[in-house]
């Protein structure tokens, strides 16, 4: 600061922006606990912290006495008070369409009553014949919970919602200066203050964005608080509005089969960072028939500081776009396992006991191996037993055997062991050995027969085997079981690129490194 023109740059990123709170004009809803359809009301729209319309608030007036009754004895009655969706008119022109998830508030006035319903989506469509609704048509979808502290290329910053005028950041400026002469008095060459003249506000550079080619199309990814995030980011326990997925339109495409790419790229995303990242709204503009949609959703979202740290990120140029690229062909082979298996991974950033973690990576651990091990019809011990335990002279004696350990072991007991137990044995490995293949098949070290034998008792009793006494040890075998489930995960999908695993710090290293490791 030593005079001259001071610049700002605003960190506001491109793409779609968050609107302001809008009221609708006029709706109309249903109520069937009246028997009234295509009620006309006058309505307004809450939005949640994310920018989203989370609510519709409107007031339903020429009630007789015996309707108001009705609605407080609600609770007494299976009909329903207000219909699935509610259709209206914003006060800007545009079509919306509400899905309605409850009543969450009841005001009762005379002859008539005030409702709050919660909505759990949101659509709105506008028609533009003016054509002004950008260069291309194209999806953008607002993604929650992204962050990329590096991208591989820049985009250029808006001047456009930038929040103060040249005379406010003259204020900021000054006061930030005024501490800084205290703390360092004579270091800055010029002590008169900076007048709103001086600040020239312009637009700039920021190196957010990732590129990359998925389902046949070009697709960016955007973080949009590059720049302002916080310091600690692991205080925020809230889901953040935070990123932009676009591509442009192609011919054919429609929501559904967009959508649906968009949620598998937001799985290997959330694979990936190990957070829980979705997206919550999405918006369309259709050149040819000069319409803009507006799709909004809200999906269980886990806070933005449940997560077990980066698995991939972008330490190198290329690092997460060759990821996300490199997964389509086994993600998409069976996108809804892969859905529910990092869905279970999320759900282990969610939990903060030791315990339940284990928990939960066991059985992600279990479902892995089932899924590369045994798709075979190969028995383990013959392919004639399960005929010959069946014999009946065969589970006669064997009965009669198990009995001479106590006259109280009954019939069921022995078919059990039989059915189950036995058979279990010789159509499936046990844990353990599915294990040992599994890391076989992807070339990964095995881990010892000891530290796999951990499972049992947390599985079916809740707490950790007696080996596992002090804390350290459990937080080891802790890290061990989300290392070795992550590092499974990245092998199925083909990746060789940098990956950081918890067990073994303090620096990412290339998938063929951990490999060549020793258990």
């Amino acid at each position: 600061m030593n005079g001259g023109q001071f610049t700002i740059f605003e960190m506001n990123g491109d793409g779609m922006m968050p609107e302001d709170k809008i009221d609708a004009v006029s709706a109309t809803v249903d109520l069937p606990l009246f028997g009234m359809t295509q009620r006309s009301v006058s309505a307004s729209i809450g939005r949640d912290e994310n920018e989203r319309a989370s609510s519709v608030s409107f007031i339903v007036d020429g009630l007789t006495d015996d309707q108001i009754n009705q609605v407080c004895q609600i609770s007494e009655t299976s009909r329903r008070l207000v219909g699935d969706t509610i259709d209206g008119v914003l006060n800007n022109g545009d079509r919306f369409n509400a899905s309605i998830a409850y009543v969450s508030h009841i005001e009762f006035g005379s002859n008539k009553i005030n409702l709050t319903c919660n909505v759990d989506g949101f659509y709105v469509t506008s028609t533009n014949q003016n054509g002004n609704l950008g260069n291309c048509g194209e999806w953008v979808f607002r993604l929650a919970n992204i962050r990329i502290p590096l991208g591989d290329c820049p985009t250029q910053l808006s001047t456009d919602f930038i929040q103060g005028s040249n005379q406010e950041w003259a204020d900021k400026l000054n006061a930030a200066k005024s501490l800084y002469n205290e703390a360092c008095p004579g270091v800055l060459e010029s002590s008169q203050p900076i007048q709103a003249s001086e600040v020239k506000i312009r637009g700039g550079f920021r190196n957010n964005r990732v590129v990359f080619q998925f389902a046949n199309r070009t697709w960016r990814l955007d973080d949009d608080l590059l720049g302002c995030w916080p310091r600690r980011p692991s205080k925020i326990a809230t889901a953040v509005n935070s990123g932009i997925l676009s591509t442009e339109s192609q011919q054919g495409d429609s929501f559904e089969s967009v959508s649906e790419v968009a949620e598998i790229i937001t799985d290997i995303l959330s694979l990936a960072q190990s957070r829980d990242i979705k997206w919550i709204a999405c918006r369309h503009n259709d050149l040819q028939q000069k319409v803009r949609t507006l799709r909004e959703q809200h999906p269980p979202i886990l806070g933005f500081n449940q997560e077990l740290g980066e698995l991939v990120g972008n330490w190198e140029v290329g690092n997460l776009s060759r990821f996300i690229v490199g997964s389509e062909p086994a993600i998409t082979k069976d996108p809804l396992w892969w859905s529910e298996t990092i869905g279970l991974l999320l759900q282990v950033g969610g939990s903060k006991q030791m315990i339940v973690r284990c928990s939960l990576l066991n059985i992600i651990l279990d479902r892995i191996t089932t899924k590369i091990v045994v798709d075979n019809d190969d028995p383990e011990i013959d392919p004639n037993l399960n005929q010959r335990i069946d014999r009946r002279w065969f589970r006669f004696l064997l009965h009669l055997l198990l009995r001479t350990l106590s006259p109280q072991w009954e019939k069921w007991r022995t078919d059990t062991h039989c059915d189950n137990t036995i058979k279990g044995w010789n159509a499936s490995p046990s844990f353990p050995k599915k294990i040992q293949r599994a890391c076989e098949q992807l070339g990964i070290p095995s881990p010892s027969g000891r530290t796999v034998g951990n499972r049992h008792r947390i599985l079916h009793v809740g707490e950790f085997d007696k080996k596992l006494r002090s804390i350290d040890q459990k937080a080891e075998y802790t890290l061990w079981l989300q290392s070795i489930v992550q590092l499974m995960l990245v092998k199925l999908l083909g990746f060789d690129g940098l990956i950081f695993l918890p067990d073994t710090p303090p620096d990412p290293k290339r998938v063929s490194e951990f490999c060549d490791r020793v258990d």
